[in-house]
């Protein structure tokens, strides 16, 4: 759990689930034949193509959304290569996915792999990371471990493996930094302020920003409550 306050005010990408700075500028990983997403300083934008897919029946390309389809229920994959700006911090990112699909979201989990590198023939898998679907909602969903980056990174492809039901259908990909979640953005002449609580804050050990102070802060029952549990 977390307050936080701030002292001016920042606007968010629309539609998008962080707030992205030129500072900690974040990647969108656009799919679709004409992806309506601008790039601006803060928010860096590339469009991918399928690079391969397996067991599905057929790939079909919309203005701003790629489907794998498959009749009925089963398991299959499908990959997506961006070619992107190499120069991004290496440093941790979130990796959010944009998808919705068919099948029970407690069955058809699914496992996204990042990999990344300079060029085609030399990518490295930089994460394995299981995520839920929201059913036939579109969703941005986070993932919970990180991706690291690296400054010569020219190429990200993002490989899906997992079962579904008659399709899959992906709209966009994010690479932010975690402190892109919080929903507003200070500068370092007027920081935002975290009061953090709990016992493993996950932005207290995050990277250190001085747009942002972070505080850690104790709890103690008031009148009428027995016990805090931390």
């Amino acid at each position: 759990m977390a307050l936080l306050a701030q002292t001016g005010l920042s606007v968010a990408h629309a539609g998008l689930p962080i707030l992205a700075t030129a500072e900690r500028p974040a990647l969108l990983l656009e799919l679709g034949s004409e992806p309506p997403s601008e790039g601006d300083k803060a928010m860096l934008v590339f469009t991918g193509v399928v690079d391969a897919h397996e067991g599905d029946a057929s790939i079909q390309t919309d203005k701003d959304e790629i489907s794998s389809l498959h009749p009925g229920f089963g398991s299959w994959k499908v990959s997506f290569r961006f070619n992107v700006t190499p120069g991004l911090p290496a440093k941790p990112y979130t990796f959010w996915a944009r998808w919705r699909q068919g099948g029970d979201p407690n069955v058809c989990v699914q496992s996204f792999e990042i990999w990344a590198g300079p060029d085609p023939s030399r990518l490295e898998l930089r994460a394995t990371l299981p995520m839920k679907p929201k059913g036939w909602e579109y969703a941005w969903i986070a993932a919970e471990s990180q991706v690291k980056l690296k400054a010569d990174d020219a190429v990200i492809e993002v490989r899906n493996n997992g079962a579904g039901h008659d399709a899959k259908v992906f709209d966009a990909f994010l690479l932010a930094s975690p402190l892109s979640a919080l929903p507003v953005s200070g500068t370092a002449d007027r920081p935002a302020l975290l009061l953090d609580l709990g016992n493993s804050p996950g932005l207290a050990t995050a990277e250190k920003d001085p747009a942002l102070q972070v505080q850690l802060g104790t709890a103690t029952a008031g009148l009428g409550a027995e016990s805090v549990l931390t």
